[in-house]
């Protein structure tokens, strides 16, 4: 009897403590929040600027007002593209930067607000002989594209074979390889506008060689993607509250 009660002492002990480690825990996570972003290893300005080591950029500046309200603590890792999304579905790092509308598990994650809406068109050498207007336009040309990242409206042309995609690792090297023109060969990479005139400005070697189409190829509304779990959830909650009211202060697409 005295061994059965000792055992149930043990035994509420041990119960106590536990849920005392529970609540110490919540309440450090709620008294020193932090959140491990990654972010891309290259310049995508003017949406991420990347200086020193110092991010900022109409995507970021949000973010980090946002967490400030919250009281919440970023930490940035640079990565790049494809390691950031195993290292998210893996939960070693909280928030990564994309949009639903391009991944396919869309809701294996936690999303933030849509922050910035992006255009991309298709980019290509003055001296080219098509326009990439259309479809037609397009048959047999190579489409020089950014490794690690996705193209859903020209997924079927290239399943296809109708196009031919070529991977580069960053927007630097995608226009630098449409310098010289290919005989018989329709040459054009797909970019966002912008991003590709912040290239073009600070590269003497691109300027005043590249014309762009008035198709766009695709847009979307970049987000923060974030691991889903019960912690997450109510910071990324939090998050949307203060980017719907950073909205409405029509402070997004602002540097601040």
């Amino acid at each position: 009897m005295f061994d059965l009660n000792i055992k149930f002492l043990f035994y509420i002990l041990k119960v106590a403590i536990l849920s005392l480690s529970t609540l110490f825990s919540f309440v450090s996570y709620s008294d020193n929040k932090t959140l491990s972003v990654a972010i891309p290893t290259e310049d995508y300005a003017p949406f991420i600027i990347i200086k020193n080591e110092h991010v900022s950029g109409l995507l970021v500046d949000p973010l980090r007002l946002a967490a400030q309200k919250i009281g919440v603590k970023l930490i940035f890792k640079f990565l790049p593209e494809k390691r950031s999304q195993e290292m998210l579905s893996r939960h070693l790092i909280d928030a990564r930067i994309d949009s639903s509308t391009w991944v396919k598990n869309s809701e294996a994650y936690l999303w933030s607000e849509p922050i910035v809406l992006i255009e991309e068109v298709f980019i290509y050498h003055k001296n080219s002989i098509t326009n990439f207007e259309t479809n037609e336009a397009l048959n047999g040309a190579e489409i020089v594209t950014h490794f690690g990242y996705s193209y859903p409206n020209l997924q079927v042309l290239m399943k296809n074979k109708l196009i031919n995609r070529k991977d580069y690792s960053s927007g630097l090297e995608m226009l630098s390889s449409l310098i010289r023109p290919i005989d018989g060969v329709n040459r054009a990479a797909v970019m966002n506008k912008e991003v590709a005139l912040r290239i073009i400005k600070n590269t003497p070697k691109l300027k005043n060689i590249f014309l762009f189409s008035k198709r766009v190829v695709g847009s979307a509304s970049l987000q923060f993607q974030f691991a889903k779990n019960k912690g997450l959830e109510i910071t990324v909650n939090q998050l949307n509250t203060e980017f719907k009211k950073i909205k409405e202060a029509k402070l997004i697409g602002k540097q601040l």
